[in-house]
């Protein structure tokens, strides 16, 4: 997630977790089967077709960042169909002239609050969101761990039914993630075997909750 600006794009590796992040989302919120869009039914085109009616969207992918050329920063979905829109980039520049009055949009990708400061304010992806009218926007600070970061993102949600605001679900869900480091529970398979993972901030702080709390 969140590869520096290159042309052409860099190869994009597999995430393992976010598979199973997006349908435990899914099965928490009770959403209905044509609201999760899985492999290859990740595209622009589909997305686009949610359009206003979709309340909350929740993206498990990768972020590039494009620092020279901000409006080209980023998200990958899959490519598809013969449309120009459907090239697999949903960039900053294509969702400003989107509408998607969201009352949450929840960007489970690396450093999706950077961007680069204008005069104007900061010009990325998070910006674009709250500009096609989503309410909300949680975002990352830095590059995340694929596996400790779905662990966060369950608890959010597993919160928010409960009458929490969006702010306080982020907080619990950080503090839980956090007690389940301190515990030694939190353990990801590596190509030297089972590693448990330590207390870091790395893991458990980079979401931010940025527009209405």
């Amino acid at each position: 997630d969140g590869f520096p600006s290159t042309d052409p794009a860099p190869p994009l590796t597999a995430l393992p977790a976010t598979r199973q992040e997006a349908e435990r989302v899914a099965g928490t919120l009770h959403a209905a089967p044509e609201r999760l869009l899985l492999g290859p039914q990740a595209s622009e085109h589909n997305l686009r077709a949610l359009g206003p009616s979709a309340g909350l969207l929740h993206f498990a992918t990768h972020a590039v960042l494009n620092p020279a050329r901000p409006l080209d920063s980023y998200l990958a979905l899959r490519p598809g169909g013969s449309e120009p829109e459907d090239d697999g980039r949903l960039t900053v520049g294509e969702l400003h002239t989107l509408e998607l009055p969201a009352d949450l949009v929840f960007l489970s990708a690396c450093r999706t609050a950077a961007g680069r400061l204008s005069a104007d304010g900061l010009l990325g992806l998070t910006r674009a969101f709250l500009f096609a009218g989503a309410r909300s926007v949680v975002a990352t600070l830095w590059d995340i761990p694929d596996q400790p970061s779905a662990r966060l993102v369950e608890g959010f949600y597993a919160r928010l039914p409960r009458g929490a605001d969006r702010a306080a679900a982020l907080r619990a869900a950080q503090l839980g993630l956090l007690r389940e480091l301190r515990a030694g529970h939190v353990q990801v398979e590596t190509v030297a075997g089972r590693v448990t993972l330590p207390e870091d901030p790395a893991l458990w702080a980079a979401f931010v909750l940025i527009g209405e709390p």
